[in-house]
């Protein structure tokens, strides 16, 4: 119990570094170049990947798949000496979500589904699975037009609107689509929970 505890500590822990990513990543670049840049994110990934291996006792192959993707945009910049790579990282890892919820709408429960049920425990409406499938779908939207935005931003825009979007607007477009999703869902199911109204007039 005490492993399982560390390893979402740890796990959790990790969040702030993704969300500073896109800061550090400026400094660094604008500071010391693409290679240093891309050596400090593989410096970064190894000591996330001893860390959580070593103290949170994750399973190897997932925490080896979660890290492979940084550590090869960086190795590809550190062999190219180029920085789009690493500012492409970000756009990987949204196409990466876009498939991991694609691929629970062919093989169920959708992902929203499994987020509210294990929410809602034993209270769960069934009538709310439609609406968790198409929330998942919009979740699905988002994740494929942030790969798109992010990878136009990479190629073609300056550092610092790269900079603004991935690190201040995709989160707070995520943060809207959350509490959107969220209080839909509960209006949804307080409707459903609650007697009809000629029911309730009838008794």
């Amino acid at each position: 119990m005490g492993r399982v505890s560390l390893g979402a500590a740890l796990r959790v822990a990790a969040i702030p570094a993704v969300v500073v990513y896109p800061f550090a990543l400026r400094v660094l670049l604008e500071h010391t170049g693409p290679r240093l840049a891309a050596a400090a994110v593989l410096f970064g990934l190894a000591l996330s990947f001893l860390v959580r291996r070593a103290f949170g006792h994750e399973p190897l192959r997932p925490l080896a798949a979660q890290h492979a993707l940084g550590a090869s945009a960086a190795l590809l910049a550190l062999a190219q000496g180029k920085e789009l790579a690493l500012l492409l990282l970000p756009a990987l890892v949204s196409l990466g979500l876009f498939g991991f919820f694609g691929a629970t709408l062919w093989h169920g429960p959708p992902m929203i589904e499994r987020v509210a049920r294990r929410v809602s425990g034993g209270g769960f409406l069934e009538e709310m699975v439609p609406h968790c499938r198409q929330a998942t779908i919009a979740w699905c939207v988002f994740f494929f037009a942030n790969t798109g935005a992010v990878t136009a931003l990479a190629v073609a825009a300056p550092l610092a609107w790269w900079t603004f979007y991935t690190g201040v607007v995709a989160y707070l477009l995520m943060g809207a689509l959350f509490a959107g999703e969220y209080a839909l869902r509960t209006v949804r199911k307080r409707r459903l929970a609650s007697p009809p109204a000629s029911a309730a007039t009838s008794r």
